[in-house]
């Protein structure tokens, strides 16, 4: 009965092993970082991470990663901010911490230090900014409490934010789209980030590509459609070959401002002229 036992737990820890060793190798080639790489920002070893990074292929998500451990590390080694760029200088490196921090989250590991260190210059930032700057890091820092589990405190900071300090940007509605991911409301994160990209294609599908701030959508169908789309809509702005109307062919810029130096036509250009004599 004993022998039974014994051969029974030595193939249920041998299943276990390859099980842990195959979601591993799932998680590395899913994004492209391998699990040394894991390991090492999970152990605080930034230097040692970045140098594993350099050697590795060019990666959109490495690149990401590296940029954000790159920014904490120089951060340590530089002189204080001044008082001019203080409040970007600590909002860029609580972001840096706060990406790392979910980062890790979404493969399961809690990094405190990282959410400890985001939460810290959040404030830092804030505190060193002007209304619109206070606006930017009091958002960011909601949702990096909700990620920390605290979802109720992180919503009765966001509500007392003002409205009117929001400016309205690609940023500012990418921020918002952070919070509300990070407290579970994907109906409001998809329309702030839907937004988003109508105020920056190109930023945007980069940014969903490589960051982890809206890992709980990734299995959200609308959100899977969303990021379709997106690309969908990409493909249909990239420069294409247009013959115009004039001696010579030139690139002309799909989807831009008619009166754009690219690509003018006969008819954008006798309407050019038209208004500059009603002037």
């Amino acid at each position: 009965m004993t022998k039974k036992l014994t051969i029974a737990s030595a193939i249920l820890l041998a299943i276990v092993i390859m099980s842990t060793g195959a979601s591993a190798k799932s998680s590395a080639k899913r994004s492209g970082v391998p699990q040394k790489i894991v390991d090492l920002l999970a152990e605080g070893e930034l230097k040692k991470a970045i140098f594993e990074m350099r050697e590795l292929p060019p990666c959109p998500k490495k690149n990401y990663l590296m940029r954000s451990a790159n920014r904490i590390v120089l951060f340590g080694m530089e002189k204080k901010p001044s008082r001019s760029t203080a409040h970007k200088v600590y909002q860029n490196v609580a972001v840096a911490y706060h990406n790392l921090y979910l980062f890790l989250k979404a493969r399961g590991i809690a990094r405190e230090e990282y959410f400890e260190n985001a939460d810290k210059y959040y404030r830092k930032g804030r505190r060193a900014g002007t209304h619109l700057h206070k606006a930017d890091c009091d958002i960011l820092r909601a949702a990096l409490i909700a990620s920390g589990g605290d979802v109720e405190k992180a919503r009765k900071r966001f509500e007392k934010i003002d409205e009117m300090m929001l400016r309205g940007d690609f940023e500012s509605m990418g921020y918002i789209a952070v919070y509300y991911a990070a407290v579970g409301d994907h109906d409001e994160a998809l329309r702030f980030l839907d937004t988003a990209f109508t105020l920056d294609p190109k930023r945007a599908i980069e940014w969903v590509e490589v960051s982890d701030d809206f890992h709980d959508l990734d299995d959200d169908p609308r959100f899977i459609a969303m990021k379709d789309s997106w690309r969908a809509k990409s493909k249909k702005r990239d420069l294409v070959l247009h013959v115009p109307e004039c001696d010579e062919p030139r690139l002309n810029m799909m989807g831009t401002d008619p009166y754009s130096p690219i690509g003018f036509s006969r008819k954008a250009k006798r309407q050019l002229k038209a208004n500059k004599k009603a002037r």
